[in-house]
């Protein structure tokens, strides 16, 4: 989760050399702020191996993504975007089942409880999501999403707490840490770091 959040430092770099927008004090202080806070999250130990720079790729891939989602996104373009989102992430899966099938082929026919999972993952999860980023990208900069983004894992271990798990002290702390970020570069009402609206 950790590797993942790496996003939020890469968002900012790349849109710096893409879009030349330079990384103002109060945004590159959440920026810090949310990459601690994730770390204090999600880190107990840290190993790395050949998955850790795969995930590595996939975090910068999607700043990438992030930006060019703000360079391109615009409210008349929401539904277009999300079909070519859901059709890149179709053709990478395609293209992870040729690669790593083992030469096993493809798998037989599944059952119909399980095609349906699929596609409600594919069109309701995947593509909801897909529709929801883009229209944020419509208002919020790249680097404003990414640390937004960043509450993902907090989600993930307030649900884990609701369901038994216990937060330490480190936990709390970084979930403060990580709201604060959030808090810097979109204040309640108010405007995001580099001009734009804030959250409502």
């Amino acid at each position: 989760a950790f590797v993942s959040g790496t996003t939020v430092v890469f968002a900012p770099l790349i849109a710096w050399i893409l879009l030349r927008r330079r990384l103002k004090t109060r945004a590159a202080a959440a920026v810090f702020l949310a990459l601690v806070g994730l770390a204090m999250i999600t880190m107990r130990s840290f190993t790395v191996g050949p998955g850790t720079l795969l995930i590595l790729t996939a975090a910068f891939l999607w700043a990438l993504h992030l930006v060019a989602l703000e360079r391109w996104s615009r409210a008349g373009r929401l539904y277009g975007l999300t079909v070519i989102q859901l059709a890149a992430s179709a053709a990478v899966a395609l293209a992870c089942q040729v690669l790593l099938d083992d030469g096993q082929g493809f798998t037989p026919l599944m059952s119909g409880s399980a095609a349906a999972g699929i596609i409600f993952l594919g069109a309701a999860a995947t593509g909801g999501a897909f529709v929801t980023l883009t229209w944020a990208q419509t208002r919020l900069d790249t680097t404003t999403t990414a640390v937004i983004l960043t509450l993902e894992p907090l989600v993930g271990a307030g649900l884990g707490a609701a369901l038994g798990d216990t937060w330490t002290a480190t936990t709390l702390a970084g979930a403060i840490t990580v709201i604060t970020a959030v808090c810097l570069v979109a204040p309640p009402g108010g405007q995001t770091a580099y001009g734009r609206s804030g959250c409502h």
